[in-house]
């Protein structure tokens, strides 16, 4: 992730090349982290456990490890070290 800026606000940059789906983390005063609501996917395209060894590492919590969902790959659900819950995805084991 790269942090950008510009007009008085501050996101992350996801990773993404071309014309590849990509997305941004917005820094502002009133988002707050939440486990409620919206649960976000992630993909971890093949490196889902290497992606679950680094929630860990920075201080987030797995709450539900990698598991299946049939057709649509692996998931796990994560609490992230700010206090937001997340999907992590991935079509490869």
């Amino acid at each position: 992730m790269s942090k950008e800026g510009d007009g008085g606000f501050t996101f992350g940059l996801l990773p993404h090349s071309e014309q590849n789906a990509s997305g941004c983390l917005v820094e502002k005063d009133d988002n707050e982290p939440s486990q409620k609501g919206r649960l976000v996917y992630l993909s971890v395209e093949g490196q889902m456990d290497a992606a679950l060894a680094e929630v860990e590492r920075n201080n987030g919590e797995v709450v539900s490890p990698k598991h299946s969902i049939g057709p649509h790959g692996f998931r796990a659900i994560i609490i992230d070290s700010e206090g937001s819950k997340i999907a992590l995805h991935s079509h490869a084991e």
